[in-house]
């Protein structure tokens, strides 16, 4: 596919949705959780931007953390955040991590920083752009709704924390 050698053009929109699916089984095995935390893992380790140095003008051209989509698509995207986000999520459920669940919260915290503040859009790129470039930033559905489903996630866990 595209020229690629195997193994080339890695991405998270595959293992995070899987960790998440092996930790929502109805009986969870020891294997599925020590495979979803792999998983996780990997997400982790090659796709979460944590922060981002400025550039010789002094701006950070990303928000950040956020979470790239792919090698080959080295831009980091809602809908990547989103899901590398609820595996954490869903992860913590299950071992109750705090690390997780502050790591999971910093990305979900992002995706409202970057919301449209007139109409609550959540752009599918989170690259920083100023002026008219913003102008034509794409919102995908399928990016906004796990995106959405991140932050409901997030704010039913952030409830039951607060009773």
């Amino acid at each position: 596919v595209l020229d690629q050698a195997p193994y080339q053009n890695l991405t998270n929109c595959a293992s995070a949705p899987y960790a998440s699916w092996l930790l929502n089984k109805e009986e969870i095995s020891d294997s599925d959780l020590e495979n979803a935390i792999d998983l996780i893992r990997f997400s982790e380790d090659q796709f979460v931007c944590w922060d981002v140095l400025p550039d010789p003008d002094g701006i950070r051209t990303m928000s950040t953390p956020s979470v790239y989509e792919q090698y080959g698509y080295r831009m980091p995207i809602d809908h990547s955040s989103a899901v590398v986000a609820k595996a954490m999520l869903d992860l913590y459920e299950i071992t109750g991590d705090e690390l997780v669940l502050a790591k999971a919260k910093a990305l979900v915290d992002n995706l409202t920083v970057v919301q449209n503040p007139l109409n609550g859009q959540i752009p599918t790129s989170l690259d920083l752009r100023g002026g008219y470039k913003n102008e034509g930033r794409g919102f995908w559905t399928n990016c906004t709704y796990a995106s959405i489903t991140a932050l409901l996630k997030m704010a039913e866990i952030e409830e039951r924390l607060h009773r």
